[in-house]
């Protein structure tokens, strides 16, 4: 197996040459106890992409997209007190982001300047070919702004259905945002029909504009983090983060890689044993019968060797 790592916001490249590496020791980790027995050719370096360069060299006019940092930050304090994510069953109300211009410019800053920047984006979407290019992943794990880098190299670079055509997994993604949705594809997520299978990671105490993705297609599945991890907090960050924390101030959570969820579910399906097709029927029984339930979701009880787990999917549109 090879696999494809592109990492979110708030991310110092320059600090932390070997941020992977946590990455690969989950999914290596994660895939062998599912019983994942043929060769995992990925590296940590080199099955990677570093980017905030090319967010560097559009940087200049930072007015270009300041209006849309304040529309993004607007719809996310709405969503996150009104829904539509389940998250308001467990936060009474979020925290205002920091107000200090290196919190801003690499967390929602980064968002707003792709949305705006259709050069970064153009740029972007290269860097995402070249490393599919380079590397031929079976699978492409995506986090937060990664996930729309990859997402939308996906449905609108005619290279992409030549270039790739495995699994596409995102976690912590701002895919389903409102103000993304909007400005981006019309205001709904469109089916990736090139791809084998897409699994969508959500975890509602996640605040880094993070909403659920509603995507009603056939190779789509999302898995809703339960028991939720970190505080939803905007100054740590610990409910949006990719592995485990790292101890300091508090931060003693697992990340979307390594949390019970992701063991029980995700990891048996890439997989691809005995238990993944077990999963597979019982996914595809609940959505040829979820036009019958009268909730938005669908939950499923999907049985491993840590017992029971639940996970919710979209149901189909009436």
């Amino acid at each position: 197996m090879n696999f494809l790592m592109i990492h979110g916001i708030n991310f110092d490249e320059d600090h932390d040459p070997n941020y992977y590496d946590a990455w690969f020791t989950a999914i290596t980790e994660g895939l062998k106890s599912a019983n994942y027995t043929k060769p995992i050719v990925a590296d940590p370096k080199t099955n990677s992409i570093r980017y905030n360069a090319i967010f560097d060299k559009y940087s200049d006019n930072p007015e270009v997209y300041a209006a849309a940092v304040g529309e993004l930050l607007a719809d996310w304090a709405w969503h996150s007190i009104f829904g539509p994510s389940p998250r308001t069953q467990y936060l009474k109300k979020p925290e205002q982001p920091p107000d200090d211009t290196f919190s801003l410019r690499w967390t929602a800053g980064m968002v707003a300047q792709w949305i705006v920047e259709e050069k970064l984006r153009k740029d972007c979407c290269e860097t995402v070919f070249q490393a599919i290019k380079r590397t031929t992943p079976d699978i492409i794990f995506a986090h937060s702004l990664g996930s729309l880098l990859v997402y939308d190299f996906l449905l609108n670079d005619p290279r992409a259905q030549k270039s790739f055509n495995g699994i596409f997994v995102t976690f912590g993604s701002q895919i389903g945002n409102a103000f993304v949705m909007d400005s981006m594809w019309g205001g709904e997520v469109r089916e990736l029909k090139n791809v084998k299978a897409w699994y969508s990671l959500y975890n509602c105490y996640d605040i880094v504009f993070v909403e659920p993705i509603e995507c009603f297609a056939d190779n789509y599945m999302q898995f809703m983090i339960s028991p939720p991890f970190g505080t939803g907090s905007w100054y740590n960050f610990d409910g949006h983060q990719a592995t485990h924390g790292d101890g300091k101030d508090g931060d003693v959570y697992p990340g979307y890689l390594d949390n019970s969820t992701t063991d029980s579910i995700l990891w048996p399906l890439l997989a691809d044993g005995t238990t993944a097709s077990l999963y597979r029927k019982r996914i595809e029984m609940v959505k040829r019968v979820s036009n019958k339930f009268p909730s938005r979701f669908s939950l499923l009880s999907l049985p491993s060797s840590k017992g029971k787990k639940q996970i919710q999917l979209q149901r189909q549109p009436k």
